[in-house]
């Protein structure tokens, strides 16, 4: 009696399992050799590299391509909303630099001059979001007066 073909195996794979194995295709530091293991563990469903590799090549590569195009898109929108509030994002991204500075002092294995870089960062973008603030001011004034006008009528 012949043994099925391994790539036949992943054929055979439910549409979960397919999408776990896509999952562990694309999570870096995951190898195939620790795929292998954990379709054995999980599946147990024995393969070799070939017929992951030929699975990867038919199933992972329009995931890819799909989670690109997804990133792209939202990188399209993120970028207009920041250029439409510019103010709002400096304090969200001055809190997520202030997170990194801490997360790297913190560490013992960190760079000190990363550290010093990030926080000259945060310095600068805090000048930057002061400035932004004295010149937004007048016509955030401005908008209030507008608004509280029209809520009147």
């Amino acid at each position: 009696m012949k043994r099925p073909r391994s790539d036949s195996k992943l054929e055979a794979l439910t549409d979960d399992q397919k999408a776990q194995l896509c999952e562990w295709l694309l999570t870096p530091g995951l190898n195939y050799l620790a795929i292998m293991k954990l379709m054995a563990e999980e599946f147990h469903v024995t393969t070799s590299m070939e017929p992951l590799s030929r699975f990867y090549h038919t199933y992972c590569e329009s995931e890819v391509l799909r989670r690109r195009a997804q990133a792209v898109s939202a990188r399209g929108k993120l970028g207009q909303e920041i250029t439409s509030t510019p103010g709002e994002w400096n304090a969200v991204t001055i809190d997520a630099l202030k997170q990194k500075v801490f997360e790297l002092a913190i560490c013992p294995t960190s760079e000190a001059s990363e550290v010093i870089h990030l926080f000259s960062l945060i310095l600068k973008l805090q000048t930057q979001d002061s400035k932004w603030r004295k010149v937004r001011a007048p016509e955030a004034a401005e908008d209030k007066g507008k608004e509280d006008r029209a809520a009147k009528k």
